[in-house]
């Protein structure tokens, strides 16, 4: 022991230790500090741990209670107090015991759900009927112990579900059981994509789902923010929404939105985020679950375009296109459909299509092939284009043309039908059979008219020798009892004259010279014919419009027209009654029908015949037109009187209405084309002086012998010296031949080998002093009489009377004497 002199003094021994108790207290304070700083670092994570599971316990349908180990209750939520208890008040349950707030009951229960856990430690799951609020309730518990660090049960969570409803129980179950499997993987192995961020924005964590939606690794993603893999176009309403979400009240947004992949793909995600608090009300932490809609929005854009595509199809077709589904329900309703049936896309859709575009006619026969179909699936007009008649919103009908086809959906079948208006169509088409009708009519009609022209040509030839024979019989039996006799054949010869020129006026190939004339001028010269043709019994009643305007039109054919339609209401009137001619102006503003066909807008005259007689019906109205056709008895009619009127009215220009009925009388109406002319004179002949003879040499073309023969005695009579050809280069050899001057040619038009004009233009330079007297019955060339007259040749007619040949001939040559 060291001794008392060698101790240090007692005031540097109590230093010292002083010394080192203020290093050994100021280790200690540095040691508390720190573990106060991490004990205070522990509370705050305890906080929000806290913060969770009050968020998750009191936001849930199911009651929690906690129990110490004498089963007390040390806890509860507000849940359970209001559901579960008698109680509303949590406050109240504190201290109770486990039989008394879960069951009503004055003592434990053998198998009570609490008391489970302490004694084995594990998680228990129980079954109950209670009765809660006087109702009895199939209730469903789950306790969980809380251990304590030496493995200790110290407590018991009971969570209490109310699974009254055996499906509310299996549903229960399984949702439990699948919750169950979904928190244990629900981050890592979940296949949605979950992340947690920052209120700044920056990831915090995020689960594999969400990294594999962005091709980042994690610690990749955990360096970067909400907004670095956001599409640019999507920043600021993500930024907003955002914003807006750590707003008092708005904890949650949801919105879909564009990703920008790792290798800069761009990627739809539907993202549903909610913000996390701390006690003061601060925003500590954001959760986000992100599904991958990238092939709903690539479908959903398909889907668009597809629309866009039907509704410009749809909006393009002109034909109507309705889908029905399979009660006949309409489901689409294209434009071309709201113009063709008069109603609104909206007015249809969801309405019956029989009742809509059905007429009621029809309806039950759709209805019944519907059923049908539905029933075994047969059809008779699946992929067939038939035609229907359908219904527009003002209730008139109208033929469509339509093709129906099953949408190749799958449930029940929806039908398509492509609609084509026939209105238009079938108009045409009746048009056009109208037209080939007359077609045929005008190619009978030129057959006929051809055949009636032969005819009269042939008559005229056979009438010129038989009317000028007689003629010349008649003169030379002046006193003979025969005379009489021969007077009788000359008529007929006359009468069969006038049947050829009605022939020549029907088939058009009658010798025309239409003028300007007045209408009115020409039913006046005629007044007094038709007066003693009509008879005493019927009464003719003429109205003449004054300041009536003028036509052009041949008088004689005019006047025949008259005459054939007065004859005619003359028959129809066998007991009398009153037949009116009436002039008037007519001006149509748009086209008009008529018996042949049809009369166009313009300005006419309008010439009518009306009589008080039997009329007709639609029968002999439909065949009024045609050649040969009569209602008169044999031998009263020939079937021509009224194809020769139409023959010549359709000449000039214009049509004839006919307005007929049974016991109605009927009522001609000629529409002749209105000219704004003068009237023109009528030519004057040059007129023989008597006596008609003379000396001069004329030439004969005429292949047709008797009329070559009587030709020759009638200007042999009368003085001339006649030479004779049968044909055209007979008549050139003569003339080339002949030394003699040859003062006129009397040539037929129309011969074998040359034409008379032909022969005449041929002779002009051999014989240019010799006049030409042209003659024929007809002509198939129109055209070619025409220019023969406008050239300032003489025409004579076939038949002709002695008298009409000398007095031509002498008139011409005396024309030519004077010149």
């Amino acid at each position: 022991m060291p001794s008392a002199r060698s101790r240090p003094p007692v005031s540097r021994r109590h230093e010292a230790r002083a010394e080192d108790l203020d290093d050994l207290l100021h280790r200690r304070l540095e040691d508390y500090q720190r573990r106060f700083r991490l004990l205070d670092e522990q509370m705050r994570v305890l906080e929000l741990e806290r913060q969770k599971l009050s968020a998750v316990v009191n936001h849930t349908d199911a009651g929690f209670l906690v129990f110490d180990a004498s089963l007390s209750v040390t806890w509860t939520n507000n849940i359970f107090a209001t559901r579960f208890c008698a109680s509303p008040n949590a406050a109240a349950v504190k201290g109770a015991k486990c039989h008394q707030v879960l069951c009503g009951r004055p003592l434990p229960c053998e198998t009570c759900p609490a008391a489970q856990p302490f004694r084995s430690g594990i998680v228990a799951h129980q079954e109950m009927r209670l009765s809660i609020h006087e109702q009895a309730r199939h209730i469903y518990t789950t306790a969980m112990p809380i251990k304590s660090l030496t493995g200790k049960v110290e407590q018991t969570i009971l969570m209490v579900q109310d699974l009254t409803d055996l499906d509310v129980l299996r549903r229960s179950n399984e949702a439990l059981e699948a919750s169950e499997a979904r928190f244990r993987s629900i981050f890592e192995q979940g296949g949605l994509g979950m992340a947690t961020a920052s209120p700044e924005g920056r990831y915090i964590d995020v689960n594999p789902a969400f990294c594999r939606f962005l091709g980042y690794e994690r610690d990749e993603l955990q360096r970067k923010t909400v907004l670095d893999v956001t599409h640019p176009d999507d920043v600021e309403e993500t930024r907003r929404r955002m914003t807006q979400s750590l707003e008092p009240g708005r904890p949650r947004f949801e919105m879909e939105r564009r990703y920008v992949r790792k290798d800069g793909t761009v990627v739809w995600g539907y993202t549903t985020a909610t913000w996390l608090f701390d006690a003061a009300g601060r925003p500590r932490l954001g959760v986000a679950l992100v599904q991958d809609i990238d092939e709903r929005k690539q479908a959903e854009e398909s889907l668009r375009r597809s629309e866009v595509r039907k509704s410009a199809i749809l909006e393009a077709a002109l034909d109507a296109i309705v889908s029905i589904d399979h009660e006949g329900a309409i489901a689409e309703f294209s434009p071309a459909a709201e113009r063709m049936f008069g109603y609104r896309r909206a007015e249809a859709i969801g309405r019956s299509m029989a009742d809509l575009l059905v007429p009621p006619s029809l309806r039950q026969r759709h209805r019944d092939g519907m059923a049908r179909y539905l029933a075994g699936g047969e059809s008779k007009i699946l992929g067939r284009r038939i035609e229907i008649t359908a219904m527009r919103a003002d209730g008139s009908e109208f033929p469509v043309e339509i093709a129906i086809a099953r949408v190749p959906l799958p449930g029940a079948p929806m039908f398509t039908g492509y609609i084509r208006d026939l209105t238009e169509r079938k108009r045409v088409e009746e048009s056009l059979r109208l037209s080939e009708g007359q077609l045929r009519q005008a190619q009978k009609m030129e057959a006929v008219g051809r055949l009636a022209g032969g005819v009269a040509h042939d008559l005229n030839n056979l009438l010129t020798v038989i009317n000028g024979r007689s003629r010349l019989l008649v003169d030379a039996l002046a006193g003979h009892p025969l005379r009489k006799e021969i007077e009788v054949i000359a008529a007929a010869g006359d009468r069969a004259a006038s049947l050829t020129r009605q022939l020549l006026a029907f088939s058009r190939r009658q010798i025309v010279e239409p003028r300007v004339i007045d209408l009115n001028t020409v039913v006046a010269e005629t007044e007094t014919m038709l007066r003693r043709v009509i008879g005493e019994d019927v009464h003719l009643e003429i109205n003449l419009k004054p300041d009536f305007g003028n036509v052009r039109a041949d008088p004689g054919q005019i006047e025949q027209v008259i005459m054939n339609l007065v004859v005619n209401a003359r028959d129809a009137m066998p007991q009398g009654g009153r037949l009116t001619i009436e002039t008037a102006n007519s001006d149509l503003d748009g086209p008009a029908a008529t018996a042949p066909g049809r009369l166009e807008p313009g300005r006419y005259v309008a010439l009518s015949i009306q009589d008080t007689g039997c009329g007709m019906d639609a029968a002999v109205l439909s065949h009024l037109f045609e050649p040969y056709f009569t209602t008169k008895e044999k031998g009263r009619g020939t079937g021509l009187g009224l194809p020769t009127v139409a023959a010549i009215v359709k000449h000039c220009g214009g049509q004839i209405a006919v307005d007929s009925a049974p016991a109605r009388g009927s009522r001609f109406t000629l529409y002749l084309p209105r000219v704004d002319e003068a009237v023109e004179e009528a030519p004057r002949e040059a007129r023989a002086a008597a006596p008609s003879r003379g000396t001069e040499t004329i030439l004969v073309v005429e292949d047709e012998i008797t009329v070559r023969e009587l030709a020759r005695e009638l200007l042999q009579m009368s003085g001339y010296t006649v030479l004779e050809a049968k044909h055209g280069p007979e008549a050139l050899r003569i003339c080339r031949t002949y030394d003699g001057p040859i003062h006129l040619m009397l040539t037929d038009v129309v011969m074998p080998s040359m034409s008379g004009h032909e022969l005449a233009e041929t002779l002009a330079p051999l014989r240019p002093g010799m006049k030409v007297l042209y003659m024929s019955g007809y002509t198939e060339e129109a055209g070619v009489l025409r220019e023969i007259l406008d050239s300032g040749s003489v025409f004579l007619q076939k038949p002709f009377t002695p008298a009409a040949l000398n007095d031509k001939i002498r008139a011409l040559l005396n024309v030519s004497r004077r010149n």
